[in-house]
């Protein structure tokens, strides 16, 4: 009898180590699991990440509700977003607000919204996610800027709302921000990327084109210029599979694996619209505000720029005018936040490295800085 007893409690403790369900409880995680992620995004002061199962989490600033965790605390790991009977496929990290495709297609956000960053015709901030207005089964993906965002249909078109101060949601200059998604015209578009206050497409015949802000040329025209329509970029002699916007700087991922910026691409300079190659073998890209990074097609990360916080992630915080080799493998999938960087690897783990002030590392502590890339926690409930 004693021996049963023995045997039931071993049983059942054991089926309340790792659990993967739905709902607020859900992916609780002790010593014998770790939760597994396949998608990323740093942001201003907070990251997000989806887990193998749909789930979303975030951690860092909690300002705005932008962690979507239903309160405006910081967290120093990652705390699932509350959101009932629902998985996504694709999220955003932008600077105050987050927003995220539902695995059918349907476009959720939530965060700081006085401009309507959420796209859901209010100008109320909301601590959990709510449905982008007019939002159907068709979007297969989004970018999230400084306070703009815009969504990519099925069909190839682009959708934009939030502040367009600087034209960045390719609305037109009498357009000062827009509560609700509207149709950016003249676009057929593969890949969507927001930048601080410009996005950039890749349409369907490799090109690049750009619309926003343009002070240091970074939508593909003279500095000079505050271009009033979509600009095709020149200079490109390869077709284009990936684009990244940063603050105040562009880069393109080509087909053949080369990587070309544009805009200020240094320390010092007014910027330029030339487009510069950087590099090559390169699989996927991230531009940051400041900083970029890429995942070479053997596993290794390379970044590149502004390194006051170590959010090139190469133990120092000394500016890098070229991509330095990390000391990570096996990686899959790298973010590029404002000022703090995040990865992905091979076997679902995430690794973080930059700026921590708020938590946005997610390593459990609210350290200023970490130099180097290191493994996020557990989400603890």
């Amino acid at each position: 009898m004693k021996n049963a007893l023995i045997v039931t409690i071993i049983i059942l403790f054991s089926s309340f180590g790792c659990r993967e369900t739905t709902g607020s409880n859900s992916n609780r995680c002790g010593k014998s699991c770790k939760l597994k992620y396949h998608q990323i995004s740093s942001g201003a002061y907070h990251t997000c990440a989806l887990s193998n199962d749909g789930s979303a989490y975030c951690w860092g600033a909690g300002n705005n509700g932008r962690l979507g965790t239903g309160d405006v605390h910081n967290q120093s790991f990652p705390v699932q977003v509350k959101i009932k009977n629902a998985k996504f496929k694709q999220l955003s990290a932008g600077y105050p607000f987050t927003c995220a495709i539902e695995a059918k297609g349907t476009v959720w956000c939530w965060g700081y919204n006085k401009e309507g960053q959420l796209g859901n015709d209010s100008d109320v901030e909301s601590k959990i996610p709510v449905l982008v207005k007019g939002s159907k089964p068709s979007y297969k993906s989004i970018c999230t800027g400084a306070n703009h965002s815009c969504a990519l249909k099925n069909d190839g078109s682009v959708w934009c709302w939030g502040r367009n101060d600087f034209m960045q949601t390719g609305l037109g200059s009498d357009v000062p921000f827009s509560k609700v998604p509207q149709k950016v015209e003249n676009l057929n578009a593969e890949k969507i990327a927001c930048g601080a206050n410009h996005t950039c497409i890749v349409n369907r015949d490799g090109e690049v084109k750009c619309f926003g802000k343009n002070d240091y040329g970074q939508v593909g025209v003279s500095p000079s210029e505050r271009p009033k329509n979509i600009t095709m970029v020149q200079g490109i002699n390869e077709n284009v599979k990936q684009v990244s916007a940063g603050e105040n700087h562009t880069c393109a991922l080509t087909v053949a694996g080369s990587v070309f910026c544009w805009g200020k691409l240094g320390k010092k300079g007014n910027g330029s619209k030339d487009v510069v190659k950087i590099l090559e073998s390169v699989e996927a890209i991230s531009s940051g505000y400041n900083h970029n990074c890429a995942l070479r097609k053997s596993g290794k990360v390379a970044c590149w720029g502004l390194n006051n916080y170590g959010q090139i992630g190469n133990g120092t915080k000394v500016y890098a005018d070229v991509p330095v080799e990390l000391d990570l493998d096996n990686a899959v999938k790298i973010s590029a936040g404002k000022i703090h960087t995040c990865a992905l690897k091979k076997d679902g783990s995430a690794y973080c490295w930059g700026h921590n002030n708020d938590g946005n590392l997610g390593i459990g502590n609210f350290d200023m800085e970490v130099l180097r890339p290191t493994p996020i926690k557990q989400p603890v409930l």
